[in-house]
């Protein structure tokens, strides 16, 4: 466990930090109940911050980084490694007042490395000398506390904006259709679902914007409104040549984030 400290007075933390405890009531610690569904986690504790990390299949989770951060002192951090059943515990104690709880979990998948951010079942501050059980678990998709989502984006952009069959009118990259097929497990190990989906708005552009982090077998369609549907050449985005089919991983980007990038164009 290591801690991080701002130089402030301690006397003023002390005495503000009372407060901050006080304003942080409610049902945020479990009320101080068992939490007989986690196994190794027990009754919340005073003064402790404890619980599990588990995967999409509910294993334990071994190596995930958990970090309580101090909501009055800013910068003010605890951290620990869960164990080899995803159990952890961390000594909020010090200094007083309301905790934030955060997981990360970094892996590696065919020779890349990512890093994850865990869904909390809780993700409320809680009174450092009340205690809390606060459980994680890695999911591959859907939406994040605070924003955007746990899985990756897919985007795809027309090389060359003009149809060749009719060279009058350019196309849109919202006009494309893609089809992902898992190419072995995913990152956690489970197995994907192949998906079939027009591309929307998402953050980084046209393209299909919570895709689970795997590799994948991936083709695509110009299926603009009114017309019959064509099929197109794909690749990695700037790289290597056009085929009927590309297969690729997710490219990791900073912080939690993964992408793929992709070029379409009419054979």
């Amino acid at each position: 466990m290591h801690w991080t400290k701002n130089a402030v007075l301690w006397g003023l933390v002390s005495l503000l930090g009372a407060s901050a405890a006080c304003s942080c009531g409610g049902d945020t610690s479990n009320g101080g109940k068992t939490d007989a569904g986690t196994p190794g986690t027990g009754a919340v504790e005073p003064n402790v911050m404890k619980g599990r990390a588990v995967d999409s299949q509910g294993r334990g989770l071994a190596g995930v980084e958990v970090t309580a951060h101090n909501q009055f002192q800013s910068g003010t951090t605890v951290k620990t490694v869960t164990g080899t059943d995803g159990t952890y515990r961390l000594d909020v104690s010090n200094p007083i007042g309301p905790w934030l709880a955060n997981a990360t979990l970094d892996r590696a998948y065919h020779a890349a490395s990512y890093r994850f951010t865990l869904a909390s079942e809780e993700p409320a501050t809680f009174a450092g000398n009340e205690g809390a059980i606060r459980n994680f678990t890695w999911k591959l998709t859907g939406a994040k506390q605070g924003g955007g989502t746990h899985g990756g984006i897919v985007t795809v952009y027309f090389e060359d904006p003009i149809d060749p069959a009719n060279p009058s009118r350019v196309v849109s990259n919202s006009d494309v259709e893609l089809s992902l097929t898992p190419d072995g497990p995913l990152v956690d190990g489970s197995t994907g679902t192949a998906v079939t989906s027009q591309v929307e708005q998402t953050p980084e552009g046209y393209g299909m914007p919570d895709v689970a982090v795997g590799r994948y077998i991936l083709s695509a369609r110009h299926v603009p409104q009114g017309q019959a549907a064509r099929p197109l050449l794909i690749r990695v985005r700037n790289t290597g040549a056009y085929n009927p089919t590309v297969t690729t991983d997710f490219f990791p980007l900073t912080g939690t984030s993964q992408i793929i990038e992709l070029n379409v164009q009419f054979p």
